[in-house]
C-alpha cells in the first residue's frame, strides 16, 4: 500500500504514516473480530480444529511491512475438513458448520478488511 500526501495538509511523513498505521491496526481489529464472530461455520467436533482456528486469527496483526491476518490450522487433518461437504460437517451439535471452511475464509477475509478499512477511515474522520 503507498499513500501520496498533498502539500497542503498540514501533516509531516511521519504524521500520515502514523495515521495509516492506526486506520490499519483498526481494521485488523475489527476484521479478527469478524473472523471470531463466524466460528460456528468452523467444524466443531471435538473442538480441536476451531480451537486452532481461533488462536491462528489471533496471532494476526500489523508490522511496519502491512497486516497480516491468518486462519487456518496447524492440525494435520485440516485440509481433509476442509474438501468435506456442508452435510459431511454439519450434525446436531453443529449445525452452522460449513463444507469448505478454509475457502471461505480466503474469500471472506479480504473482502471483510476491505470493508473494515473504509469503517476506520470513517471513524478517523469522526463518521461513526
Amino acid at each position: 500500500m503507498s499513500f501520496k500526501m498533498g502539500t497542503r495538509t498540514g501533516l509531516t511523513k511521519a504524521d500520515l504514516r502514523r495515521l495509516v498505521m492506526q486506520t490499519l491496526t483498526n481494521a485488523v481489529a475489527l476484521t479478527k473480530e469478524d473472523l471470531n464472530n463466524n466460528m460456528d461455520k468452523v467444524p466443531f467436533d471435538s473442538g480441536d480444529l476451531r480451537a486452532s482456528v481461533v488462536m491462528q486469527v489471533e496471532d494476526s496483526n500489523v508490522s511496519s511491512n502491512g497486516a497480516e491476518i491468518f486462519f487456518g490450522s496447524n492440525l494435520d487433518y485440516a485440509t481433509e475438513v476442509n474438501n468435506y461437504t456442508d452435510g459431511q460437517v454439519q450434525h446436531d451439535i453443529d449445525p452452522a458448520a460449513i463444507g469448505g471452511v478454509f475457502d471461505w475464509m480466503l474469500e471472506y477475509t479480504p473482502e471483510r478488511l476491505q470493508y473494515n478499512w473504509s469503517r476506520a477511515k470513517l471513524n478517523k474522520m469522526g463518521i461513526p
